[in-house]
């Protein structure tokens, strides 16, 4: 494959355990497609973190609109083609960075959903953060977007999985014990409530794969990418 790559600008960081998977990802697929030594122009505008959470904390979305825009726009300003926000919780900030650049966003979302209707499925489980799991801003765009009914976890399970994601991959561990409850509380929303299992944060396919479960499992982040390259290279 020959042509002009678009340049994809990544608003990363969040955490930046999930962003590395997202730029190795990236480059890999992008190589494997264009041959040679081709890799992907990719430009990262890197958020703290923990100033994210804290706004989370406080509630100041105000705020939390502004960081992201304001790296949306930066990346434009450096020549991003196509944008990507390297969070599944952080797509609740779509709508901002789409209301403020013109650059095409490429939604973690859409590109479940058409894994998901692919395989003829309509009814899923989905694990993320507290906010992805108890929010509609997921399960509203799967069901209007791709007629895909979602359920979560009760209550006490939710916030579990909110610590792994978030507490302990996000800062670097990987906890064997950690991740012998996930596949566990995967196989039990399985096949009972739902056709299969959606990883709803980019932190959780760190810990578990396909290869771990007996049941569909559809991985956010890379899922991601498929849909990223795809809009790169076409």
């Amino acid at each position: 494959m020959s042509g002009q790559v678009k340049r994809v600008g990544l608003i990363g960081g969040t955490s930046w355990e999930s962003t590395l998977e997202y730029y190795r990802l990236i480059n890999q697929r992008s190589g494997a497609a264009l041959g040679g030594d081709r890799t992907a122009e990719i430009l990262l505008w890197s958020l703290d973190f923990g100033a994210v959470l804290q706004l989370k904390a406080r509630g100041d979305f105000a705020a939390l609109a502004v960081v992201f825009r304001s790296a949306a726009r930066g990346l434009v300003a450096l020549g991003a083609d196509l944008l990507v926000i390297c969070s599944n919780t952080g797509q609740l900030r779509a709508p901002d960075i789409e209301a403020a650049v013109a650059v095409p966003l490429v939604h973690i979302v859409d590109a479940v959903g058409v894994a998901i209707r692919r395989q003829g499925l309509g009814k899923m489980a989905l694990l993320g953060t507290l906010e992805t799991m108890r929010s509609t801003f997921y399960r509203d765009r799967l069901r209007e977007a791709w007629n895909v009914e979602t359920v979560v976890p009760e209550p006490r399970i939710q916030a579990r999985v909110h610590e792994i994601a978030i507490l302990e991959v996000a800062r670097g561990r990987r906890s064997n014990a950690s991740r012998a409850e996930l596949i566990q509380i995967i196989g039990e929303l399985c096949p009972s409530a739902a056709g299969g299992v959606i990883l709803g944060c980019t932190e959780l396919p760190l810990l578990v794969s396909n290869e771990d479960v007996e049941v569909p499992l559809f991985d956010s982040l890379s899922l991601h990418v498929d849909a990223i390259v795809e809009r790169a290279l076409g």
